[in-house]
């Protein structure tokens, strides 16, 4: 009986320590406000309010997310994500120069070189096959035929 008591009184504290933090954290979240601000909406799960998608928090109010040309609004809908073919640099976009023989990488962020060119600076020039060479499966370098072996940039038996 007594272990009965012991464990209805921890359940009872356990119950009314959360009901106390829900209260104080939805108390922290509207003070100073009587209502919830502009752009925002009720959230999903739990009490409380968060900023509507598209807006972000400034000090105890809303701010639209100032998304550029050639962006998108990103997931938490907080900030902005480049388009494909372009470079966030501080607060701007730029598109992003291809040179010849190049194309852009599968995040569409940064260029590769194509089959046979490999990156010298900001340029793709062409990869020189030494005798008895191959380009590789990728095209972005060589390997020696059999039985060849390569030491530096020859191939030698």
């Amino acid at each position: 009986m007594l272990r009965f008591r012991f464990t209805l009184q921890l359940l009872c504290q356990l119950v009314l320590s959360s009901c106390l933090i829900a209260v104080a954290t939805a108390q922290a979240q509207t003070a100073g406000t009587a209502s919830p601000p502009a752009n925002s909406i009720d959230r999903q799960f739990g009490s409380g309010w968060d900023y509507a998608r598209g807006y972000k928090r400034v000090a105890n109010t809303s701010d639209l997310v100032a998304v550029p040309k050639d962006a998108y609004l990103g997931r938490q809908g907080t900030n902005w994500l480049c388009e494909r073919g372009y470079q966030k640099t501080a607060d701007q976009l730029l598109a992003i120069q291809l040179p010849a023989n190049s194309y852009l990488n599968d995040n569409g962020d940064d260029w590769l070189c194509g089959r046979g060119h490999e990156k010298q600076e900001q340029s793709c020039a062409y990869i020189i096959l030494p005798e008895n060479a191959h380009l590789n499966s990728s095209g972005s370098s060589w390997d020696c035929n059999n039985p060849y072996r390569r030491p530096g940039n020859r191939c030698i038996r």
